[in-house]
């Protein structure tokens, strides 16, 4: 259930618990729990002028979350493509790692 997924991601984070990659995996290490970074998570980033709404995937906010304010230099194109990331556009990084930190 994506929606299990991220209420557990957004608990780590918010508890200041690891969470961290495996090959393709996502791994919450405190439960033994991993879930393929390609599960889409209830999600999306609004539709820009030059395309269509953006779906998140497990790995794209575990990146945002993992890197925070490094995820400019983190999140290059290599490492997107390696865990099938999406780029979450400047404008929405601030507000989604506040969401997922529950500092709103």
């Amino acid at each position: 259930d994506p929606a299990a997924i991220l209420a557990l991601l957004r608990s780590y984070t918010r508890q200041g618990r690891r969470v961290s990659r495996r090959g393709q995996d996502i791994v919450f290490e405190e439960d033994g729990l991993q879930f393929p970074s390609s599960t889409p998570m209830p999600l999306l980033i609004p539709p820009s002028d030059h395309g269509d709404a953006q779906t998140l995937n497990l790995g794209s906010l575990w990146l945002l979350v993992e890197h925070r304010e490094r995820y400019e230099e983190r999140a290059c194109d290599r490492t997107l493509a390696r865990i099938g990331a999406s780029r979450i556009p400047l404008q929405h990084r601030q507000a989604l790692l506040d969401y997922l930190l529950g500092r709103q």
